[in-house]
């Protein structure tokens, strides 16, 4: 190894001495690459140097503005998106302030507590809005809160909706808890607003939220005031905004280095980077935003957003950017964000960056490549070298012998006495690991063989050892106490010192089967003690090999069986005694394992449940118990489980035929043998016993308190002993409140309790025979102070305590008023006939002097005082007209002409008429809670209607008012259907209401009556509530009125529901008359009438035929006269009325053209209430022009 240490120091000095010498080629060598490596480095460095400086003043000139812009954008986005976050706000108040439930719960707050228009309450409204709002609060999660807030009781919340609920969901706020809100500002200032103005707030921090009182959620709060339908105020409605979701994402906002502030026009921060600054006034720590920004100050308040350039301490620019965003339309905020300086050097120092980045790789690149021309030269010495340490040190070795010259010599002549070195050491190796084997495997044996002969000498079983030719080898200590040889007498002899001779021949079999090396499992059978006694015993045999795997012997095994004998036979003499008391016990005795299967029952299962044990065995108990008591079952069994004290049980079970066998039950479990032991007797017969009687009881129980009439039991003194729940909805009192109480006291009317007491007391006096007046009237006292009137039934009971009375009372009230609205109904009836018949007559008459004065006011049209009395005549026949019109309407005999039409449309319409009519005096007012709203009814009959209502609304608004009507849907219930004589169902509704004086209420049941008015004498004809009654009423619909004096009324119309409108015009009416030249058989009973038909229809061109009656007619007919139309009128003497004589003619001409005319119909073209299909009517009174329109129509059709 000192040969090569001696040439590499060689090699060395040289190179030292030829230093000092510059003509040397290895000086020459290293001095070029030193100074190639120098100037590429100083090249590289002046020139990133240069590039860098230019790149970065140019840049920062260029990045200054649009870093400007850039803020100024994203400050704007953000108010832009602060302002979207809330813009629902205003419209979602403004339709819940327009929504037909908060009207009727106004409507029913200020009646006391029920809506007088539809009859809901006041809390099913405040439910019916919660319901709603909490849906609200559900789909939009920018809503924290809803409230409405009362005017009345302090400011008393009258419903809240929040987000209190599990998990942040929506929570109806129960009534208790509600809270008044005295005093707020939030209120104040709403309810000072105009109808359709919002109030916003400020942002602040809400006080509530989940039952704290901490400042904590930033929160906007949104209002709109409520006002009654008279104008006067009634609350608010409020939305909380909870804002944590918008400034949350503003702080979260990226900014590149730069800050972000949220504040408002108070001088608070909303949201700042300290966030102990936000909300300091609030927080007792004011400070204003604009001291740390002034020259924004100016901006506060307006619209217009800002940029700003500014230098910092060391020169540098920095910038700032202001974007305002107005809340809900009214609360000013801003956005501010800081442009910090870096910001503004982040692309000139990213290119010094990337400058000095690529100058120092240009250097590091220079300086890299003249180290490796350097090392080069060196590199296969060194690893030679290092090859060495490494195998001096006895680590891997990389030698270069693929080095070229000396080295690679050298290091090939190295490798090569490496190898030799490795593999005689690797050889000694082996030989001293074979060693430590041997010596390992040695101890192992010996300390196997140690363990095992102690294992022999203590165990418990006889262990015997022999070899193949049945002699001892090995005898332990408990086979010295089982045959009773020492070890030393056995060892050495033959096996038959302990064999029977009758067992020797199956001792060799055994031997046989060993030494093929089949083992032989435990078996029973019999050896000898040395005093010759025989000993049961059981032996297991198992070969015995040598170290290189063949069997040299045998090891057998054994244990006496002689104590396992005797405790066996005690064992089953035990068992036997328990079988027989299993077998003839009477009561159900059942083990079952830990998982509730059964592992035994007794015989007596099929007695009691019908199943023999082997239909019970290895099933789960669950299959035979009832479900209703299988979890207390399994309680009871996990408690005695847990060692809790065996208790007495009741359990129904199945027996096999389904019937249920109620069994009583002892358990208890045994944990040593892991099973549940169970006796149980049949307790059905008594327990049905015990149901009976319980059943009779919840029988009459049930009869008491499911009757629909009040039942209170009493004794002779007439305590009250029970009282259902009926009575207690009848009276008021609640049960537990008048038990033990006087029944006369508490219920009899104090005009009614003496004779009752009289009436008791002779009762009970009558000893020789009690008898009861079973049903009787008598007036009875709710517990708010009313009377009424009931219906009893009594029955008396004898008991040993004295008598008992079962009194059933049922309250008369519905009944009464039941009856009193069929005697209306009658009386109004009765009036329709007789008005009816007095119209159809009126009509001819009027029919008579409407068409003559037409005549003359022809023949007097140039003579002004003649024209002036004919037209007064023709407009007092014109309002006879209207008066008959309003009279059929009222007696329901008008002829009607229903269509699906779209009621807000009409409506609409009418308001348009109405306008000029009522004056500006009076403001109208349209309300409709669907776009679409399809009533099946006659148009042009229903706007009469509205207008005799708008009409009346008008008269009773002499100083002006407001007028509403309003359209919707409504269903009418059974309970108010029964009590209203209308069918229920679902029913389109339109209300007309005004703000005037009121109808008195003692008029209010004469209203519909026809001529009754309230106006004066000649103010009114009495007739105009009665025929909007009629037509409704004719019109298969309901009408009702609500009205309070002093404060206004409200007249709801319900008409029945359609699908489809078709449209309400009917197309112009032609100015002209038009007349012809055809035939028309005229058939009028009155002479009058028809004179006055003759000579218009004459004056109109037309050729005419009369008849008095239908038998003239016929007659007419028979004899073969042609004619193109039959004009006959409905009502007439005789066999046949007019429709019954077109019907006797179409028989023979199908094609005849038949116009029909009359003043009262009854049944004859009109059909509940409905022109018949196909029918042309004129309606008596009519003019010429209206009996030439419809000639025209008919003979052109």
């Amino acid at each position: 190894m000192s040969a090569p240490a001696t040439d590499d120091g060689g090699a060395a000095a040289p190179g030292q001495t030829r230093r000092g010498h510059p003509g040397s080629p290895a000086n020459i060598r290293l001095t070029l690459a030193t100074r190639l490596a120098i100037a590429m480095i100083l090249l590289v460095a002046v020139t990133v140097a240069a590039v860098g400086w230019l790149g970065f003043r140019n840049t920062t000139q260029a990045v200054i503005p649009r870093v400007l812009e850039r803020v100024g954008a994203q400050s704007r986005l953000l108010a832009a998106n602060l302002e979207s976050y809330v813009a629902g706000a205003r419209g979602d108040l403004i339709g819940y302030r327009s929504a037909a439930a908060i009207n009727g719960l106004i409507r029913a707050h200020v009646a006391g507590g029920i809506d007088p228009s539809d009859g809901v309450s006041e809390q099913t409204w405040r439910g019916r809005i919660a319901t709603r709002l909490a849906a609200e609060i559900e789909a939009k999660p920018i809503y924290g809160q809803f409230r409405i807030i009362g005017l009345d009781d302090d400011q008393r919340e009258l419903v809240r909706v929040d987000r209190s609920g599990p998990n942040g969901t929506a929570r109806i706020v129960p009534s208790g808890e509600l809270e008044r809100k005295g005093e707020r500002t939030y209120f104040e200032d709403t309810i000072r607003l105009a109808p359709g103005e919002i109030y916003v707030s400020p942002i602040d921090l809400a006080t509530r939220q989940g039952g704290t009182t901490a400042l904590h959620v930033p929160t906007l709060r949104v209002a709109t005031p409520l006002f009654t339908p008279d104008g006067k105020p009634f609350g608010i409605i409020i939305a909380n905004i909870d804002m944590r979701p918008s400034l949350d994402r503003l702080r979260a906002t990226s900014t590149s280095g730069g800050e972000i502030y949220v504040v408002n026009s108070r001088g608070d921060y909303l949201v700042h980077p300290d966030r102990t600054r936000e909300f300091g006034a609030l927080h007792d720590r004011p400070n204003d935003w604009r001291k740390d920004f002034p020259y924004f100050g100016a901006l506060t308040g307006t619209l217009e957003g800002s940029t700003r350039l500014m230098t910092d301490g060391s020169g540098r620019p920095s910038g700032a950017a202001i974007a305002p965003a107005l809340l809900v339309g009214k609360e000013w905020v801003a956005i501010i964000e800081t442009i910090p300086a870096p910001v503004f050097g982040l692309v000139p120092a990213a290119i010094q960056r990337t400058s000095l980045l690529v100058g120092i790789l240009a250097v590091l690149a220079a300086a890299l490549l003249a180290v490796l021309l350097a090392r080069s030269l060196t590199r296969p010495i060194g690893r030679l070298t290092a090859a060495v340490e490494a195998i001096g040190n006895g680590r891997p070795a990389d030698i270069p012998v693929d080095a070229s010259g000396e080295t690679g010599v050298l290091a090939r002549a190295f490798a090569q006495m490496v190898e030799e070195t490795r593999a005689k050491t690797a050889a000694l190796q082996r030989e001293i690991e074979e060693h430590r084997r041997t010596e390992a495997a040695r101890s192992h044996h010996a300390a196997r063989e140690q363990l095992f002969s102690a294992a022999v000498e203590s165990s418990d079983d006889a262990i015997v050892m022999q070899t193949l030719d049945a002699i001892i080898t090995g005898w332990n200590p408990a086979a010295e106490r089982l045959y009773g040889y020492s070890a030393s007498e056995a060892i050495g002899k033959s096996t038959a010192i302990i064999v029977p001779p009758g067992r020797r021949e199956h001792g060799k079999g055994y031997l046989a089967r060993i030494a093929r090396g089949e083992p032989i499992e435990r078996f029973e059978t019999v050896r000898l003690r040395k005093d010759g006694t025989p000993v049961e015993i059981s032996l297991s045999l198992s070969p015995i090999r040598g170290p290189s795997g063949e069997i040299i012997g045998v090891s057998g095994t054994a244990h006496s069986l002689t104590e396992a004998r005797r405790a066996e036979r005690q064992l089953q003499q035990q068992l036997e005694e328990r079988r027989q008391i299993f077998d003839t016990s009477q009561d159900l005795i059942m083990v079952m394992d830990p998982r509730g299967h059964v592992a035994q029952i007794s015989p007596s299962s099929e007695t009691i449940l019908g199943y023999r044990p082997d239909e019970m065995i290895g099933r789960s108990g669950a299959d035979f118990i009832h479900p209703d008591d299988l979890a207390q079952s399994r309680e009871d069994m996990r408690a005695l489980r847990r060692g809790e004290r065996p208790k007495l049980g009741d359990t129904r079970c199945f027996h096999k035929n389904g019937h249920e066998v109620w069994l009583s039950w002892l358990g208890n479990w045994s944990e040593q043998a892991q099973r549940f032991f169970f006796v149980g007797r049949d307790m059905t017969e008594a327990r049905l016993a015990q149901e009976s009687l319980r059943e009779s009881e919840r029988l009459a129980r049930n009869i008491v308190e499911t009757s629909l009439d009040a039942f209170i039991q009493t004794d002779e003194t007439s305590s009250i002993l029970n009282w259902n729940s009926q009575a207690e909805q009848l009276f008021g009192w609640r049960r537990e409140e008048v038990l033990g109480k006087s029944t006369i006291d508490l219920i009899v009317a104090e005009s009614e309790r003496d004779r009752v007491r009289t009436g008791l007391k002779q009762f009970l006096e009558n000893e020789d025979g009690r008898t009861l007046n079973r049903r009787r009237e008598l007036m009875c006292l709710r517990r708010d102070g009313k009377e009424f009137k009931a219906e009893l039934s009594v029955t008396a009971l004898k008991r040993r305590e004295g008598l008992l009375f079962n009194v059933f009372y049922r309250d008369l009230t519905d009944k009464i008023a039941a009856e009193e609205r069929i005697r209306h109904a009658e009386k109004m009836e009765a009036v329709g006939q007789l008005t009816g018949g007095v119209a159809h007559d009126f009509n001819n008459i009027l029919t008579v002097i409407t068409g003559t004065i037409e005549i003359l006011a022809e023949a007097v049209e140039k003579e002004p005082q003649l024209a002036a009395i004919t037209k007064m005549i023709d407009e007092a026949a014109a309002r006879g007209a209207d008066l008959t019109q309003h009279l059929l309407a009222f007696a329901r005999k008008q002829p009607l002409q229903p269509r699906e039409i779209d009621i807000n449309s009409l409506v609409v319409d009418t308001a348009k008429l109405l306008r000029p009519t009522l004056g500006e005096q009076i403001q109208i007012e349209s309300v409709f809670e669907d776009e679409n709203c399809v009533a099946i009814v006659d148009p042009n009959q229903l706007t009469t209607a509205i207008l005799n209502l708008a009409l009346n609304a008008r008269d009773a608004m002499p100083s002006g008012g407001k007028l509403i009507v309003e359209t919707g849907v409504a269903y009418l219930d059974e309970v108010y259907a029964s009590g209203n004589d209308v069918r229920p169902g679902h029913y389109v509704l339109i209300a007309v209401s005004d703000t005037g004086s009121g109808i008195p209420a003692n008029m209010l049941p004469r209203v519909f009556d026809p001529f009754f008015t309230s106006k004066g004498p000649g103010k009114g004809t009495g007739l105009g509530l009665s025929m909007v009654y009629g037509f409704i009423k004719q019109s298969a619909g309901h009408i009702k009125i609500y009205s309070e004096e002093g404060h206004g009324t409200t007249i709801k119309m319900y008409l029945p529901p359609g699908t489809t409108p078709t449209a309400i015009g009917e197309g112009v009416t032609p100015a002209t008359i038009e007349g012809g030249h055809e035939t028309i058989l005229v058939v009028e009973d009155d002479r009058l009438v028809r004179d006055y038909v003759l000579a218009q229809l004459h004056a109109l061109g037309y050729v005419t035929l009369q008849a008095a009656n239908a038998a003239e007619a016929l007659a007419i007919v028979a004899a073969g006269k042609p004619f193109d139309l039959l004009f006959t009128d409905v009502i007439m003497p005789g066999k046949m009325n007019g429709r019954q004589l077109a019907d006797e003619l179409m028989k023979t001409r199908p094609d005849l053209r038949v116009v029909y005319t009359s003043g009262y119909t009854e049944n004859a073209i009109i059909h509940h209430g409905r022109l018949d299909s196909g029918v042309l009517l004129l309606a008596k009174p009519y003019r010429k022009s209206d009996l030439a329109r419809i000639i025209r129509k008919a003979l052109s059709a």
